[in-house]
């Protein structure tokens, strides 16, 4: 019994700091929202074999539940993730880029000759 307790109080004295490692996924791999992608699909992901894993977003526009989240407008976001007693966040700022492009045709004149019979 004495060694029992011996082991114990020396299990006791150390103590376990484990992480939880959160990334944002963004596989369009760009920040910004444009006219060709109008959505971008963000993921949030852990690298923990503990469940569940809970995440949330906190939007411009509020808060989401998920692991997943579909942007449509620019702001800051930021997902956090809950794994038992483990916590982590990310943060990721997505902008936009609409502006149309320019069409630029040159030379703005041009003869155009036409041979007849």
């Amino acid at each position: 019994m004495k060694k029992n307790l011996l082991i114990l109080s020396c299990l006791s004295a150390f103590t376990f700091k484990a992480q939880l490692n959160l990334t944002i996924n963004n596989p369009s791999g760009s920040n910004s929202i444009t006219c060709n992608t109008p959505t971008i699909f963000l993921q949030g992901s852990c690298n923990t074999t503990i469940t569940p894993i809970t995440y949330v977003w906190s939007t411009p526009t509020g808060v989401v539940s998920g692991s997943t989240l579909n942007v449509s407008t620019p702001g800051v976001y930021t997902v956090a993730a809950n794994a038992g007693t483990l916590f982590a966040f990310q943060t990721i700022s997505i902008g936009i880029n609409t502006v149309a492009p320019q069409a630029a045709i040159t030379p703005t004149l041009q003869n155009v000759t036409c041979n007849y019979g």
